[in-house]
């Protein structure tokens, strides 16, 4: 384990009178203390070296390792000293300094120690919560990108002096207002953006908090959480949650709670579910149970496309997916597909929006499968938001976001073409209007189609193609006499209104 000479500092209780601390390299940190040997060529970097007789004209030591000296308050820096230099003003002798620094260094390895065994407990990541508090003298909770709580603290009586850790313990989340609130200042992308742990400050928050960003690669896991309710935290605790949350992070990446609601299980089932190659109910109840859906819920896919498949934007994309209504996204086939379950109220016109907006904001493309109840046929949902994108990519349409019932028709057609017996359903007495059109220079074949999707209203139709009623009414006799067909069958009507779209009118 490494630390700073600022952390040192701050668990040796030094008085800011009683040491000096210069720093040529502030990143520097060391793995320990030595006394200072003879033969100053065997020094090494990442190690502090206690100056026993407190002569440093003759001090030749590497740039990234350490001095620890006795000096009085007006002592200069040498020139031949160009490593970080911890100067103690404190009348102590230096075997008293070298035991003091030493025990430092001892008890926060064995907190590391105890941390890694923690780590390979029956319940690591809520014994890593625990374990914050006997290191940091804070408590700590561990959620998932969604703000469910993976692990808590539940000791010392937290719930009595917050009504936020009451929530948490009592119903596993943070409150959607809340979240919510973060997310339209930009709190929360800002919390999200750091790779290492950050003093947050909120407006939202009565309390200080240190946020470590739980990341897996491209994957971002969720947050670890300090909150100092019980002392103030000081720079060397957020030195040492950086510390300990890359631990955090490996472990909740293989932790199997997390693993079925969040974790590589989760993508690989969830994939499997999309492509249809997941078909045994009985396993897919008892997963889907395990996300807390609910069989009798409605239901829609997305399928997401990102401006930019940077790393971080896909990770930034699909953590504010899983806040939409708790959808839950893999990375897919290039773009990020979810499953979004719906409230009672909601229509896909309101998510649309929502998304819209999103999208506006975060630079992708989504297309939106229709409204379904369980999870039965989830695979097929999945294969229409799939061509949602796809068309909506090719359209290249004002809108960012868009539902598969625009492009159903479309669809169709493409799916009836590529079969070996198409033919036989498109009509072709079709053509003879046409070439009475070519001929006489009429519109009989737009006419057709566009009565047919106003469902024959001749008011409406007449309308949408500035002509008289009494104008239809005779371009529909001529269509009846050159066609010889029945268009009060309603199979009539939708062989001739495919037809007219298979040939483009």
């Amino acid at each position: 384990m490494e630390i700073s000479l600022p952390l040192l500092l701050e668990r040796s209780c030094l008085k800011k009178d009683e040491y000096t601390l210069i720093q040529f390299f502030e990143e520097d940190k060391f793995t320990g203390v030595q006394l200072l040997p003879d033969n100053q060529s065997q020094c090494k970097d990442s190690l502090l070296y206690l100056v026993q007789n407190g002569e440093t004209s003759a001090l030749q030591v590497p740039d990234h390792a350490g001095l620890i000296l006795l000096a009085e308050k007006d002592f200069v820096c040498p020139e031949n000293i160009r490593c970080n230099l911890l100067v103690i003003h404190k009348n102590s002798s230096s075997k008293e300094l070298f035991n003091h620094f030493f025990n430092i260094f001892l008890e926060l390895q064995h907190q590391a120690e105890l941390f890694c065994q923690a780590a390979c407990s029956q319940s690591p990541l809520q014994k890593m919560a625990e374990f914050f508090y006997d290191i940091l003298g804070n408590p700590a909770y561990i959620i998932d990108s969604s703000f469910k709580v993976l692990a808590i603290d539940c000791r010392n009586h937290m719930r009595e002096l917050s009504v936020v850790w009451k929530r948490l313990e009592d119903e596993g989340y943070l409150s959607y207002d809340l979240v919510a609130n973060l997310i339209e200042s930009r709190e929360l992308a800002f919390m999200e953006s750091g790779a290492d742990a950050d003093l947050i400050v909120s407006h939202f928050f009565y309390t200080p908090f240190v946020n470590y960003n739980l990341r897996k690669g491209s994957h971002f896991l969720g947050h670890l959480f300090i909150v100092g309710m019980l002392k103030k935290i000081t720079p060397g605790d957020i030195e040492l949650v950086t510390y300990f949350g890359k631990l955090v992070a490996q472990v909740a990446a293989s932790n199997v709670k997390y693993q079925n609601e969040r974790g590589r299980y989760y993508e690989y089932f969830m994939t499997d579910i999309f492509k249809g190659k997941l078909t045994d109910m009985v396993r897919i109840e008892q997963q889907m149970n395990g996300l807390h859906y609910n069989p009798d819920q409605r239901y829609l896919v997305i399928a997401a496309d990102p401006a930019d498949h940077q790393e971080l934007v896909v990770e930034r994309l699909m953590s504010q997916i899983e806040r939409l209504r708790g959808g839950k996204p893999v990375y897919i086939d290039g773009h990020v597909a979810s499953l979004i379950p719906l409230r009672q109220n909601d229509t896909i016109e309101g998510l649309k929006d929502q998304l819209e907006e999103m999208a506006s904001q975060l630079d992708f493309r989504a297309g939106v499968s229709d409204v379904f109840e369980g999870y039965r046929r989830i695979h097929e949902y999945y294969r229409q938001a799939e061509y949602a994108l796809k068309a909506l990519r090719q359209a290249d349409a004002g809108s960012r976001v868009c539902p598969y019932g625009i492009f159903s028709l479309e669809h169709l057609m493409q799916m009836l073409s590529s079969l070996d017996e198409s033919g036989i359903f498109f009509l072709d007495n079709l053509k003879c209007l046409e070439e009475y059109d070519n001929k006489y220079h009429t519109e009989l074949t737009t006419t057709l189609k566009v009565y047919l999707e106003n469902e024959r209203n001749v008011i409406r139709t007449a309308k949408q193609l500035f002509i008289h009623r009494n104008t239809l009414s005779y371009r529909i006799q001529k269509i009846c006499e050159l066609c010889d067909l029945n268009f009060d069958i309603p199979e009539v009507r939708l062989r001739v209104y495919l037809s007219l779209c298979k040939n483009g009118s």
